[in-house]
C-alpha cells in the first residue's frame, strides 16, 4: 500500500510540474473539472478526483475560500480547486510559467460563431497589479455563465485563477 501512495504521489508531482511548465494545462483543467461538471459540487469532486486532486487539509481550505463561503476545495502540488455550495461557482488556482499565454490558450476555448454560444470580453478594473478578463458566455442570447480570468503578481503559490459562475 505504501508504494501505491508513493507512486500516486509521485504522479501528481509529474503533473503539477508540467502544470507549472506549460501555460495551458490550467486551461485544461478548469475546462475538464469546473466547466465539464458546470460546478455541480459532487461533478466537480469526481472530475477533481479523476485529474489527481485531492481533498484539501482544512487550513488550507480555509485559505481558498472566499470569506464566509461554503464549499470544497481540492489540492494537487501546483493547482488548488475550489467549488461553492448554494452558489454554481467553480475557481482553478494554478502556477504557469506564462500567464499571457494561459490567458491566450483560455480565449482559444471561447465557442466559436458557429455554435448557439455568443460572448462579451470585459477587462475588471480593480486593483492595478492584477491582470482581470471576463467573458460572459450566452447560449441563444440568454445570460449561460462567465468565466473570469485573472493573472496574480508572483508572490504566491499561484499565479492565475479561471472561475466559472453558472447563470441561474
Amino acid at each position: 500500500m505504501r508504494y501505491l501512495w508513493t507512486g500516486c504521489v509521485a504522479a501528481l508531482g509529474l503533473a503539477a510540474d508540467a502544470a507549472a511548465m506549460a501555460p495551458e494545462l490550467p486551461v485544461t483543467t478548469f475546462l475538464s473539472t469546473c466547466m465539464s461538471a458546470q460546478a455541480n459540487l459532487e461533478a466537480v469532486r469526481i472530475a477533481a478526483e479523476g485529474r489527481g486532486f485531492v481533498v484539501a487539509l482544512p487550513e488550507h481550505k480555509a485559505k481558498l475560500l472566499r470569506n464566509g463561503a461554503d464549499g470544497d476545495a481540492y489540492a494537487a502540488r501546483e493547482a488548488a480547486l475550489v467549488v461553492e455550495r448554494g452558489r454554481p461557482m467553480c475557481t482553478l488556482f494554478a502556477r504557469s510559467d506564462d500567464p499571457q499565454a494561459t490567458r491566450a490558450a483560455l480565449a482559444k476555448m471561447l465557442p466559436p460563431p458557429t455554435t448557439r454560444f455568443t460572448f462579451e470580453q470585459e477587462d475588471v478594473p480593480g486593483n492595478p497589479e492584477l491582470l482581470r478578463v471576463a467573458y460572459r458566455l450566452k447560449l441563444d442570447g440568454k445570460p449561460y455563465a462567465k468565466w473570469v480570468f485573472s493573472a496574480y503578481p508572483e508572490d504566491g503559490p499561484f499565479n492565475v485563477a479561471i472561475t466559472l459562475q453558472m447563470s441561474r
